[in-house]
């Protein structure tokens, strides 16, 4: 069972203090184990337009996927399943193998591998960001 400030009451007025404090606009989960204790949203998702956030608001999380990126590759460095000196080439299939066999794992996760961004790409957001793609 949930302690006394577990409750979803008391959870719900922490979230909402922190919303009416302009500290906090999004959608929170507070789960034990498998248990879900709250699930709620405040604030505005699009402030322009005073877009409200639903449990079903979509974040766009940038540059936030490079950090759990980084959290995989080194629990796989520590499995023993790669490691940071590994080329590129050897473990992504499809890239240049000349290019890539200069390019280490560690480069990638230290942004020192020479490579571009997607921000240099001529209308990368018109042309290639809004196409469809498969989760998979």
């Amino acid at each position: 069972p949930p302690a006394d400030g577990d409750s979803p009451g008391r959870i719900q007025a922490l979230v909402e203090r922190y919303s009416d404090t302009g500290h906090f606009s999004g959608c929170a989960l507070v789960a034990r184990g498998d248990q879900v204790l709250y699930r709620g949203s405040v604030g505005l998702a699009n402030r322009e337009w005073r877009i409200p956030h639903t449990d079903d608001t979509r974040f766009m999380i940038g540059s936030l996927s490079k950090a759990f990126t980084a959290v995989v590759v080194l629990q796989l460095v520590q499995e023993g399943k790669l490691s940071l000196d590994t080329p590129l080439s050897d473990a992504r299939s499809g890239f240049p193998r000349e290019r890539g066999a200069r390019i280490t794992i560690r480069h990638l996760l230290t942004h020192t591998s020479g490579l571009g961004s997607h921000g240099q790409v001529p209308a990368f957001e018109a042309r290639l960001e809004r196409l469809k793609h498969d989760r998979a």
